[in-house]
C-alpha cells in the first residue's frame, strides 16, 4: 500500500474534548450520532486493513506461481483491487480529516459563542453518505478478493495435479518405451 497517513480519531484530544462537552451538556442525540460515526469509521478502517492484508498475501502468492493466462488475469484483478483500496483509504482519510476539522471549528465556536454554537457548526454528521460509499466499495473489493482467491486455488490445483491430457501423454510415452519383445508377446497367438 502506498504511503497514506493514519489518523486515529478516538485518540484526538479535541475529539475527546468535544465528546466530553456533549456529555456534560446532556446532548445525547448528537453524542450518540457522533460516537456511532466514529465507530463506523473505525470499523471501516479495520475492514480496509484486513482487505489490504489479504491483497498483500495474494500478491506474494502470485509472485511464486509460474506464468500462465489465469495468473496474469488474477494479477491484474488484484492490482485493480489494490488501487481501489488505496483510493478508498485516501477518501476515508479525507473524511477523518473533515471530522477533525469540523470538531475543531465547533470547539472554537463554542469558546466564542457558547454551547448554542454546536447546532450551527456541526456538519460532520453529513459525512455518513461518504462512509456508506466506502462501505459499498469495501464490500465489492471483498467479493473480488474472494473470487481472486478461488481462481488462485483452482490454478494451484491445476499446477499440482496433472491434467487428463498430461496423464494420456505420459501413458503414451510409457507405452512407446516398452520393450518390443513385450509387445510381440501380447500379440502372439497361442494354439
Amino acid at each position: 500500500m502506498k504511503d497514506i497517513p493514519e489518523i486515529t480519531l478516538k485518540d484526538n484530544a479535541n475529539i475527546r474534548e468535544f465528546i466530553q462537552i456533549l456529555e456534560d451538556n446532556k446532548m445525547d442525540k448528537i453524542l450518540n450520532d457522533f460516537i456511532d460515526t466514529l465507530n463506523y469509521v473505525g470499523n471501516l478502517e479495520n475492514t480496509l486493513d484486513k482487505l489490504i492484508g489479504e491483497i498483500e498475501a495474494l500478491k506474494e502468492q502470485i509472485i511464486k506461481m509460474r506464468e500462465n493466462p489465469i495468473k496474469k488475469a488474477v494479477s491484474n484483478t488484484i492490482n485493480n483491487i489494490d488501487n481501489k483500496l488505496c483510493e478508498t483509504a485516501r477518501f476515508l482519510n479525507s473524511i477523518k480529516d473533515n471530522i477533525t476539522e469540523n470538531v475543531n471549528l465547533t470547539l472554537n465556536a463554542i469558546k466564542q459563542k457558547g454551547i448554542s454554537a454546536i447546532n450551527s457548526t456541526i456538519n460532520f454528521m453529513r459525512i455518513k453518505d461518504g462512509l456508506r460509499k466506502i462501505q459499498k466499495t469495501l464490500n465489492v473489493a471483498e467479493n473480488k478478493i474472494d473470487k481472486a482467491v478461488k481462481e488462485l486455488e483452482l490454478l494451484d490445483k491445476q499446477v499440482q495435479k496433472p491434467s487428463i491430457i498430461s496423464d494420456l501423454k505420459a501413458k503414451r510415452e510409457k507405452d512407446n518405451t516398452k520393450n518390443p519383445v513385450d509387445k510381440i508377446k501380447k500379440t502372439e497367438v497361442t494354439i
